[in-house]
């Protein structure tokens, strides 16, 4: 008698659950009466999130900026900055196409400040976004592809750069 009390308490208390979520689901999906309290009000979206800065990483007192090179798109390339005004000019890096990286800050990504090409010689196309980032990750996690993430003679050149102070 006392487990049959028990299971019909678990049913009906089921059955109040699922009335209150169908009742609540009809609620928020149902247009407003009319002369109802308005809704109160709530932010329509989040607010806008700040630029993003480029997708740099600092090591050894360097900074690289990650960036994808067409011949090898799962892994990552690194790039330094444009040393001076006797080599190559620096690029950006993106480039001035309407939409492209549209997260990053658009003052400090076109700037001019990059090599132009990767550590390890290779021309790169753009910076690695958060997608590619992602991508690599990935990419990097599969069993078969374990130096997938980083370039390993782009890490190299980094590992074996002096420490700058």
């Amino acid at each position: 008698m006392v487990i049959q009390l028990v299971e019909a308490a678990a049913i009906l208390a089921l059955v109040a659950a699922t009335v209150v979520a169908v009742v609540a689901a009809g609620a928020a999906l149902s247009p407003p009466r009319p002369g109802a309290a308005p809704a109160p009000d709530r932010p329509a979206a989040d607010p806008p999130a700040s630029p993003l800065p480029p997708n740099a990483v600092l090591a050894a007192g360097r900074l690289y900026l990650r960036v994808l090179v067409p011949t090898a798109p799962a892994a990552l390339h690194l790039t330094a900055r444009a040393r001076d005004r006797r080599g190559p000019a620096g690029r950006p890096a993106v480039d001035d196409a309407p939409g492209q990286a549209p997260a990053y800050d658009p003052d400090l990504v076109h700037l001019p400040v990059w090599a132009p090409r990767t550590l390890c010689g290779a021309h790169w196309t753009a910076m690695a976004d958060h997608a590619a980032e992602t991508e690599a990750l990935i990419a990097h996690a599969a069993p078969a592809r374990p130096d997938a993430y980083v370039c390993p003679t782009c890490a190299a050149r980094v590992a074996a750069a002096p420490t700058l102070r």
